[in-house]
């Protein structure tokens, strides 16, 4: 066995054979591996000729059959195509270009600044990430499928909403009853108690949908919910004190279903306006009028580590603490108001810390600019796979790329050949490369 193959067989039939006979003789790749259990030709074929007998007698038989193959040999046609694309050095169809063969721009490929089309803060990193998962979950509408069976402790996604949920109606509740305490004051044990009651309730809630995984792990991961809620009490005492703030809004809603505020339009530097819909986790004011727009992650901060105010943007990623603002600021009507976007980590996990800088004009400038590119490239219908560089991982870095979980190796050598490729290089620019 050789390290690496142009395309892999699995069967070693009448079928498998004739693949390979086919894609050599007519396509040139003759780097082929195939893989048989038994032995060549062993299955039906070896075993009955594969139908080559009297039934071929029979003009209706024979006419059948010819039928069958005809409708096989198109699949094999296309295959061979996908094959040889990717084995040349062209940004074909078959690498996410989908400006060639057909020109689907505008068409089920609609410009993200075009009319009725309304984006999302997560949706254009998503692109910037990995366009062809953005392809994939947003314009095929594919998302991977989970199996609960498989489920054995609560998901990230379902632990974060629980938190987010969680500390929503406990803000929102304090500001209705007007027990916010001062800049600097410390929230009182009553409150504290509350924060833990409202968990439980929907822990509870959650429980009951059968959404927390298996009763050994929920023991455990619910002890370390209730113990990284009230740190962050305490977390929450020390930013308040650190700004002298006090929060204003909590979960604010804009363009989502439901939500009573429309998209916010924000203005490119090229005069495009991009219609963008999301919720703020909460909205905090300074006395001197500033509006901290936060945005709370109960994950690890690792992938945060870049953000500064001289790249705000690493990799055209975390656009959210400037989209953020810009919407907050036209939702509370103080467009000029000074503003600070920020990431808090809100969890042991993610250390209870913070991640975030003022949102001033330049740092406006530049994200908006990369906004643009990313809306540039969607636009001209670049969705390469853009996958994370091979290495030992226990979890699947994007299921898009990798949906088998069997490793990157074939994907990223496709990646390193189309990162070449002179239309890819403004998001070769825009992502930095390689990713880890």
């Amino acid at each position: 066995m050789k390290k690496e193959y142009d395309a892999v067989i699995v069967g070693a039939g009448g079928h498998g054979l004739a693949t390979a006979y086919h894609l050599g003789k007519n396509y040139g790749i003759t780097n082929l591996a195939i893989i048989e259990k038994g032995w060549l030709g062993g299955g039906n074929t070896g075993r009955n000729t594969t139908i080559i007998r009297s039934n071929y007698l029979q003009d209706p038989s024979a006419a059948i059959y010819e039928k069958a193959r005809s409708l096989y040999e198109p699949e094999v046609r296309t295959g061979a195509e996908l094959l040889t694309a990717r084995l040349s050095p062209d940004y074909t169809r078959f690498d996410g270009n989908l400006a060639t063969d057909g020109d689907l721009r505008g068409v089920v490929l609609p410009d993200p600044t075009g009319p009725g089309q309304v984006v999302s803060a997560t949706r254009l990193e998503k692109w910037a990430v990995c366009p062809h998962a953005y392809f994939v979950r947003y314009v095929l509408g594919v998302s991977p499928v989970e199996d609960p069976e498989e489920q054995y402790r609560i998901s990230p996604l379902t632990l974060g909403s629980l938190v987010h949920d969680t500390l929503d109606t406990w803000i929102t509740e304090a500001l209705h009853s007007g027990t916010i305490p001062e800049p600097g004051t410390a929230w009182p044990a009553m409150a504290i108690g509350h924060l833990r009651e409202l968990a439980e309730q929907e822990a509870s809630r959650l429980q009951q949908r059968g959404l927390v995984g298996r009763r050994v792990y929920w023991g455990r991961d619910h002890q370390v919910l209730l113990r990284d809620l009230e740190d962050f009490v305490d977390f929450d005492n020390t930013q308040r004190a650190a700004f002298s703030s006090r929060p204003i809004a909590t979960e604010l809603p804009f363009g989502m279903p439901g939500s009573l505020t429309p998209p916010v339009e924000i203005p490119l530097a090229d005069g495009r306006t991009l219609a963008v819909r999301g919720a703020i986790d909460r909205v905090d004011e300074t006395p001197d009028g500033t509006v901290i727009v936060i945005d709370y992650k109960t994950g690890s901060a690792r992938s945060y580590k870049d953000i500064s105010e001289d790249e705000p943007t690493p990799g055209g990623t975390h656009l959210q603490p400037v989209l953020y603002s810009l919407a907050a600021r036209q939702i509370l009507q103080r467009p000029d108001a000074p503003s600070r976007g920020l990431y808090w980590f809100v969890t042991a996990k993610g250390g209870f810390s913070t991640v975030g800088y003022p949102v001033r004009p330049e740092i406006e400038a530049a994200t908006l600019d990369t906004v643009g590119r990313i809306v540039d490239g969607i636009a001209a219908g670049h969705f390469p796979a853009h996958p994370a560089a091979p290495g030992y991982r226990t979890w699947v870095d994007c299921p898009y790329c990798e949906p088998d979980a069997l490793g990157l190796s074939h994907q990223y050598a496709d990646w390193q050949r189309l990162a070449r490729h002179p239309e890819l290089a403004d998001y070769v620019d825009l992502c930095g490369g390689d990713r880890g």
